[in-house]
């Protein structure tokens, strides 16, 4: 999910079939609404996505999402209910994000392995559109929250190889920090991948980058210019040639440890999963350790109840009267 809008595919993906077919539509029933457009199509369907949890081709009107990440059978997910996509919330995520690339990219990013410049314009898009989709839309930062998970993992698995290399601590800084700016994400979240970037290219480079992502944010969503203007700038800030191809990603070897930035982004995953968990968790009947006290006061209502039952009826004894003879 990670700026996959991409170039239309050689060919055009087989459609679904079966309960896939059925659940594909049923998406893209949902989709004009979160993206104010009307001629989108969803292929829904294991291996959909080239790679992500979800991906937009603009030149088909066409978003992919994994079957693989759903995470329950086709057959029951019902996406018209707000109630079912709590089941699937983080492939409900990961939709949305990729509607906002459908109402908000509205420029044609290069492909991110043609030049450094054109990978970090592309993903400061990323923060980009959530904040323009949120701001249209508030009640999307819920599912995109729900989805971050899987954008960092699949952004970090293979850039984890230590040392940390300024590409790798502007990379977290583009798609972790900034969403932080966005709303999104919450500065206690991202705390941790901040001072590990800190501690790769310090503080003032740091504060540069988010100049940069912040004007990002404010950018139109037409005005490709200033977006690779602003990937250029960002290269030049971390000391990387803007016109090369950006460097494979360092592989790490199996059961070796990750790079102090790749351990801050896993531990920033931990504490948004758990996050989400609290926030999508069913509300109390009451409030925490009130159960005794409205017990006592039920009893209490009933033992009333019941008192005045005898007082007044019919074959209880009379009232007493509480006003004292008039003396002259």
């Amino acid at each position: 999910m990670t700026a996959r809008t991409a170039a239309a595919p050689a060919a055009r993906p087989a459609p679904p079939t079966g309960a896939w077919l059925k659940l594909s539509a049923a998406l893209a029933g949902q989709v004009p609404d979160i993206a104010g457009r009307p001629d989108l199509i969803v292929t829904c369907a294991p291996g959909a996505g080239h790679g992500a949890p979800a991906c937009f081709f603009p030149a088909l009107a066409l978003i992919e999402v994994d079957g693989n990440c759903l995470g329950v059978d086709p057959a029951t997910a019902d996406p018209a209910s707000p109630a079912d996509r709590e089941r699937y919330r983080a492939t409900w995520g990961a939709l949305i994000h990729e509607c906002a690339h459908a109402a908000h990219t509205r420029w044609a990013p290069p492909p991110a392995a043609t030049a450094a410049w054109a990978e970090a314009a592309r993903m400061l898009e990323e923060s980009r559109i959530e904040a323009a989709q949120t701001t249209r839309r508030p009640a999307d930062r819920r599912w995109i929250r729900a989805a971050i998970t899987d954008l960092v993992v699949q952004d970090f698995a293979a850039a984890a190889a230590p040392p940390a290399s300024a590409q790798e601590a502007g990379s977290a800084a583009a798609l972790i920090l900034a969403r932080a700016d966005t709303g999104i994400l919450e500065t206690t979240e991202t705390g941790p991948v901040a001072r590990a970037v800190t501690a790769v290219i310090g503080a003032p480079r740091l504060a540069a980058l988010r100049k940069v992502w912040q004007a990002a944010q404010a950018t139109a969503d037409d005005d490709a210019r200033t977006m690779l203007k602003f990937g250029r700038r960002w290269c030049r800030i971390l000391g990387i040639q803007p016109d090369t191809p950006p460097p494979p990603a360092p592989a790490r070897t199996p059961g070796s440890a990750p790079s102090p930035v790749g351990r801050a982004v896993a531990q920033a995953a931990a504490a948004i999963t758990a996050a989400v968990a609290a926030e999508n968790a069913p509300l109390p009947a009451g409030p925490p350790g009130k159960a005794a006290q409205r017990a006592a006061e039920n009893t209490a209502r009933t033992t009333a109840a019941s008192a005045a039952s005898a007082v007044f009826s019919p074959g209880g004894p009379p009232p007493r009267r509480a006003i004292a003879a008039c003396h002259p």
